[in-house]
Parts: C-alpha cells; sequence; structure tokens
C-alpha cells in the first residue's frame, strides 16, 4: 500500500527486490583476489598487448609473398620462421589476434544484443510469444555448434561478415535461456506487480527490473561464450568456410598448414597454441567473474 501511495515506483526495487548489485571497486578487488581471474586477464592482456603492440615492432606485411624466403628456419629476422609463402610466421601471429579477438567480440556483442530482448519478451509476456521463441531455441541447440555454424555459412555465404553473423546466432540460445529464466522469476516479484498496477508500460519494466537482475550472470556467460566463439570461429577457418586467405586469421592459419605438420609442424602448433590461450584466458576470467558476483563466495 505504501508502494501505492507513493504515487511512484522508484523505491520499490530497493525496498522489495533482491539486494543492490556489487559495486565496481569492490568487484575489482575481489576479482583480483581470485587466482583464476588474475591468470586469465594477464595472459589476455598479453594476448592484446601483442596484437597492438607487435605490429609496430615487426613492421612486415602479413599477406606479402616471397616463395624465395619460404620455410626459413626462426631467426633474428623471422622469431617463428617464415610459412611455406615466404611470410614471417610471428607478423600473422600479432595480425591474426586482432582478427579472431575482434571477431568473437563483434560475435558475442551481436548475441547480446539480439539474445537478450527476446529472452526478457519470452519470460515476461509468456504464452504463445515464450511457446515461439522457445521452440526455435530448441531447434537451434539441437545441433552441435559448430554443425550450426557451418549450415549457417553455407546459406549465407564465406566471409568475415557472415562468419560474425553465424558465431553470434550460434551464441543465442544461451543469452535467451539465462535472461527467460530471470524473467520468469522476476515478473512475479511485488514490485513488479505493483509497478504494473500503477499502469507502468512493459517496456520500462523490462529495462528497470528484468535486464539489470540478469547482469551478473550475462557478464559471466558472456566471457566464457567469448571462447566458445574463438574455438567456432577458428573451426571455420580450419574447414576454409571463415575468414578467407590472406586474412591471417588463427583458425585459417591452421586450415591452411595442415598438410604441413610433418614437414614444418611450428606452422601448425603456432596458431594453435595461440587459440588455446585465449580461449584458456576467457574461461579463466569467466570462473574468476562467476566467483566474484556470487555474493555466496567469500
Amino acid at each position: 500500500m505504501s508502494i501505492l501511495a507513493s504515487g511512484t515506483t522508484d523505491a520499490a526495487p530497493l525496498a522489495l527486490s533482491e539486494a543492490p548489485p556489487q559495486s565496481a571497486p569492490r568487484l575489482w578487488r575481489r576479482l583480483l583476489l581470485h587466482n583464476s581471474a588474475v591468470a586469465g586477464m594477464i595472459l589476455l592482456g598479453f594476448l592484446v598487448l601483442a596484437s597492438l603492440i607487435g605490429p609496430l615492432i615487426f613492421r612486415s606485411d602479413p599477406t606479402a609473398q616471397d616463395l624465395s624466403l619460404a620455410f626459413l628456419p626462426r631467426s633474428a629476422a623471422h622469431p617463428l620462421g617464415t610459412d611455406d609463402l615466404g611470410r614471417d610466421e610471428l607478423v600473422r601471429l600479432f595480425f591474426g589476434a586482432r582478427y579472431t579477438l575482434s571477431l568473437a567480440l563483434a560475435a558475442v556483442a551481436l548475441g547480446l544484443v539480439v539474445g537478450v530482448p527476446l529472452g526478457a519478451i519470452s519470460g515476461y509476456f509468456g504464452g504463445w510469444v515464450d511457446l515461439l521463441v522457445q521452440r526455435v531455441v530448441d531447434v537451434m541447440l539441437a545441433f552441435p555448434s559448430i554443425l550450426l555454424a557451418i549450415s549457417l555459412v553455407a546459406a549465407l555465404g564465406v566471409g568475415l561478415r557472415n562468419v560474425i553473423v553465424s558465431v553470434a546466432i550460434v551464441a543465442m540460445p544461451g543469452f535467451i535461456r539465462l535472461v527467460r529464466a530471470s524473467a520468469l522469476s522476476i515478473r512475479e516479484a511485488p514490485y513488479v506487480e505493483a509497478a504494473r498496477a500503477l499502469g507502468v508500460p512493459s517496456w520500462r519494466i523490462l529495462l528497470r527490473h528484468v535486464v539489470p537482475n540478469s547482469l551478473g550472470p550475462l557478464i559471466v556467460q558472456a566471457s566464457l561464450q567469448l571462447g566458445g566463439a574463438i574455438l567456432v570461429a577458428a573451426g571455420l577457418g580450419f574447414l576454409g568456410l571463415g575468414v578467407q586467405q590472406p586474412t591471417p586469421e588463427w583458425g585459417a592459419m591452421l586450415g591452411f598448414s595442415h598438410t604441413y605438420i610433418f614437414s614444418d609442424p611450428g606452422l601448425l602448433t603456432y596458431p594453435g597454441l595461440c587459440i588455446c590461450g585465449a580461449v584458456l584466458a576467457f574461461n579463466l576470467l569467466g570462473d574468476g567473474l562467476r566467483d566474484a558476483l556470487d555474493p555466496r563466495m567469500k
């Protein structure tokens, strides 16, 4: 009754909802005390720093071909040697970090932009909307991630933009289900019922209550999904369906070099280690974020 008498719902969430999320400084302190999160941040920072500074130190064109320099061993001029077309392997790895990390970030961001509203609408309104969205999600989850991505690329065509769209669609079901679960519990909360009684529009309830209460799990899911996006994109590149040569993307480098696994295994090993390192970094960071955002963890 006090909520109805006040004429506003601004104080309702604070009085009747769950405790507000942790402040950014406190979250940062908890992350710094988490060994997995620190290791993930260090590894990810190293990859990002290498992608930014590496090309400035080694000023070589990652796509320039010179067959006279093919299969050179490691040296001061070429710390990781050269590939079959005379391109510096280390420089291609530096530029590949830019493409691979940017691709994963763009795909997950697109998955969030589309998946979060769909999950919120599905869980909040229910009925035929929820039935339709969830049946589509069930169909998507019935396919392995890489198989679904291959099917989408086959329909859309190869290329960087289509790879981003395909990986984003693969990532959407997780975000939809996560936000839907939050919406199902929040829509029955007293402060949401009071807001509806006062005539607050549904879109405002979604923006003020449903989505903010899902931010913690969404941040963890997004960080973990970044690792998955890198794996899916690398799988597409390895099969020749992702970023096309001569663009130095790690997955494409793997696919282009697999025929030299016995004659020059480094061409396959180096991009593979980079992919493993990036996925490990995001998984460790996601593990730390999960513990830091959980109020039950001390």
